[in-house]
């Protein structure tokens, strides 16, 4: 039997223990204002920190989504996302906020919610996604979350400590491939199809250059140019 244990995905739920245990080990290492509280129905809410890298950010605070009917303490709705937003500090466009969240609620619905706080309306505004920042070797890792991962379950798995991980909300205009967000069998099948195009690659090149070879030696069997 494989000892190998494969780490909890981010984009499904904890099984009720394991979410019970790994909340009380979190909670205990955490200061109180980063709480999480495991609710009757199985899903947990909590808090995350998230720096902004806007050109500019409303300097307004006001709770996200007033005026508006609120989708319930940390429901899984962009609104519910974004209930609770505290701005922090504000520099050059940056500044940090505090989304109280649920464990349902998703990477996109977080961006979403932020942007359309924080950001004033334009059509031709940027994409902008949500992206984990994790310290390696001394050096900072940026990773684009993917859009159904579930950041208060990341912050959870990663522990309290904002030096360990940390969230941030830029432009994602790169489109770059996210492989992180796909599954397992689905990076299998990508690594076949390029092992596939690699094999064909190299067979065009070795007929290539055996073209060549055989010219070559036509050449020489001939005695070359006089």
């Amino acid at each position: 039997q494989n000892g190998n244990v494969e780490p909890p995905s981010t984009k499904a739920e904890l099984p009720r223990e394991e979410a019970e245990e790994k909340i009380s080990s979190f909670n205990h290492a955490a200061p109180r204002s980063a709480h999480m509280t495991l609710q009757p129905d199985g899903s947990f809410t909590g808090f995350i920190e998230v720096q902004l890298k806007f050109r500019s950010v409303d300097g307004s605070e006001r709770e996200a989504g007033a005026g508006r009917e609120s989708g319930g303490d940390g429901g899984g709705g962009a609104t519910g996302a974004a209930r609770k937003l505290k701005r922090r500090s504000a520099r050059s466009g940056e500044s940090t906020k505090q989304v109280h969240l649920s464990s349902r609620t998703s990477a996109l619905e977080v961006s979403e919610a932020l942007v359309a706080r924080f950001r004033s309306g334009n059509s031709l505004q940027p994409r902008f996604a949500l992206f984990k920042c994790t310290q390696r070797d001394g050096q900072g890792c940026h990773r684009k979350l993917g859009d159904a991962e579930r950041p208060l379950l990341v912050r959870l798995l990663a522990g309290p400590d904002p030096n360990a991980l940390s969230f941030l909300l830029q432009e994602n205009e790169t489109r770059e491939v996210i492989w992180e967000a796909f599954s397992i069998p689905e990076l299998k099948n990508f690594l076949r199809i390029l092992e596939r195009e690699e094999r064909e690659h190299v067979r065009r090149v070795e007929e290539k250059f055996s073209r060549y070879r055989g010219l070559l030696r036509d050449a020489m069997a001939g005695g070359g140019a006089p």
